[in-house]
């Protein structure tokens, strides 16, 4: 099993803005993700099997619900995998992720960085042959 940490400089949206959101503004965000996730997929085989985790990090350390974050990441970044050939499909059978959704919150407070540094977003990858 590999391991495999990607670093995207921002966070994904949460259900309750992106449920508002025009077709296209989510069209143009996904965009964006997979640009951002191609660069970085190179190092990463083909693979049978995918188990991600994504670490949001915020500025704030406030009340947060990680049902709110699942569809829009998880969406990008198994999307990303498939068409990178990374992995076969986006069905469960090739692509898990770990409890809650394979999502973690931490704080960085770090009064050097502004609000836009601090805010990013660590996807680890365990893949299997």
């Amino acid at each position: 099993m590999a391991r495999f940490e990607i670093e995207i400089p921002f966070l994904p949206p949460s259900k309750n803005k992106y449920d508002g959101w025009q077709h296209a503004w989510k069209s143009g965000l996904k965009k964006k993700w997979k640009a951002v996730l191609y660069e970085q997929l190179d190092d990463i085989s083909p693979c049978a099997k995918v188990t991600a985790q994504a670490i949001l990090i915020f500025d704030v350390n406030r009340r947060r619900d990680w049902q709110n974050y699942v569809h829009p990441l998880w969406h990008y970044v198994a999307d990303a995998l498939q068409d990178c050939g990374i992995k076969e499909d986006d069905t469960p059978e090739y692509f898990t992720t770990k409890e809650n959704g394979g999502i973690v919150f931490q704080i960085e407070k770090d009064k050097t960085k502004s609000k836009k540094e601090i805010r990013r977003t660590v996807l680890v990858f365990e893949t299997s042959p």
